[in-house]
């Protein structure tokens, strides 16, 4: 039954998510390029999911400030991934020592609010908040 309601709702869940993905998006593109940040980037041919919006920072120390800055503002961001190897899990089973690449994401991913609880003005104050920030 709670699932059956759930599917009922995708379709509108999405499309919330979508629009808030689509606007951080578009006001936050010149904010991210000035300070060397990555946005999520979707292929032509590929739908995005929207279930969530992670950006890229330039290093560990960079993300940790952002996520302070942020949370000062009152707004909650956190660290989005930690790579396989390094879980506890990873190291009991894994069959690898190390990944450059999934460590320097864990180290440098951090996602913005997504969901859809967020009013018209969340969004400005997240927005607001998050140009405020300088790398």
């Amino acid at each position: 039954a709670i699932l059956l309601g759930q599917l009922e709702q995708y379709r509108s869940v999405e499309d919330g998510r979508r629009s808030i993905v689509n606007y951080y998006q578009e006001v936050l593109r010149d904010w991210a390029t000035a300070n060397g940040i990555e946005m999520p980037v979707v292929a032509d041919d590929q739908e995005d999911p929207s279930h969530l919006f992670a950006i890229t920072m330039p290093s560990l120390e960079a993300r940790s400030a952002f996520i302070r800055h942020l949370d000062l503002k009152g707004i909650s961001a956190a660290f989005h991934y930690q790579p396989l190897h390094e879980s506890q899990a990873g190291q009991d089973f894994g069959r690898f020592d190390s990944c450059q690449f999934s460590s320097m994401l864990g180290d440098h991913l951090v996602r913005l609010p997504v969901h859809l609880s967020l009013a018209e003005d969340d969004l400005h104050r997240i927005v607001e908040a998050t140009a405020g920030f300088e790398t």
